[in-house]
């Protein structure tokens, strides 16, 4: 059976460990662009209905249990724009969450 491309970027990343990491140190002005952008893709995705508070939370939980939150819709996409509130957040390991990209599942609701 052919590795999917997550599993041979994860297989890559485990054999050149330091490469990310000097990667990020030698492009920093990449990286800042990049969560520049996300930031305010953010920004501009959370409605004023949304709970603050919740959402804090959820980032506190995820932290504590060592999970990434996951927007279910993605905030950026070819196809579909979520908003950044708490029902359209998860709680994933970081490996269930980079290889789920920016995919979303039509099918299902919420994705799930």
């Amino acid at each position: 059976m052919a590795l999917t491309g997550a599993e041979q970027s994860r297989k890559w990343r485990e054999k050149n460990p330091d490469y990310y990491k000097e990667w990020r140190k030698n492009n920093r002005g990449i990286i800042n662009a990049h969560s520049s952008k996300r930031r305010a893709a953010k920004l501009q995705a959370a409605p004023s209905w949304a709970n603050k508070k919740t959402i804090d939370m959820i980032y506190i939980i995820a932290n504590i249990c060592n999970k990434t939150v996951d927007h279910i819709v993605p905030l950026q996409s070819s196809v579909v724009c979520g908003l950044h509130w708490e029902a359209n957040l998860q709680l994933l390991t970081k490996q269930e969450n980079s290889s789920k990209y920016n995919k979303h599942d039509f099918d299902t609701p919420l994705g799930r």
